[in-house]
């Protein structure tokens, strides 16, 4: 994946999109780990379950209202999360920053029943 800045933007037209021109190269043929592919088919009831399991003191209704929350402003939008431990040892994940681009995409491997929409799909 090469980026050269002085040339204007072009538009991605359905099924014009190369993986090739905007994944890195190792990404392309790289495999998704079996732990993050099971957590990525999980549908969000599910999600909800497990986390509310794991962490017993979070309210099962919030969490589904911010799993279900839909910007209207930036809606490619991402974070950064960082495993931390406490002074106390306690162990958590942290949200550091909003990103307006979810860059880190381009370093993740894809499902496998996702790679018809590693292009960004028509609104």
């Amino acid at each position: 994946m090469k980026i050269i800045f002085e040339e204007p933007a072009i538009g991605i037209k359905t099924n014009s999109f190369m993986m090739e021109q905007h994944y890195y190269h190792k990404v392309l043929n790289a495999q998704i780990h079996q732990l993050v592919r099971f957590f990525l088919n999980m549908d969000k009831q599910r999600i909800i379950e497990r986390y509310c399991h794991l962490n017993p003191l979070v309210n099962k209704e919030k969490l589904d209202q911010l799993l279900s929350y839909k910007p209207q402003h930036v809606q490619w939008s991402g974070t950064d999360l960082f495993h931390v431990t406490t002074e106390k040892g306690n162990k958590r994940i942290i949200v550091i920053e909003n990103n307006s681009s979810p860059s880190g995409q381009k370093s993740m491997p894809l499902l496998l029943n996702m790679r018809k929409w590693a292009a960004i799909k028509d609104c």
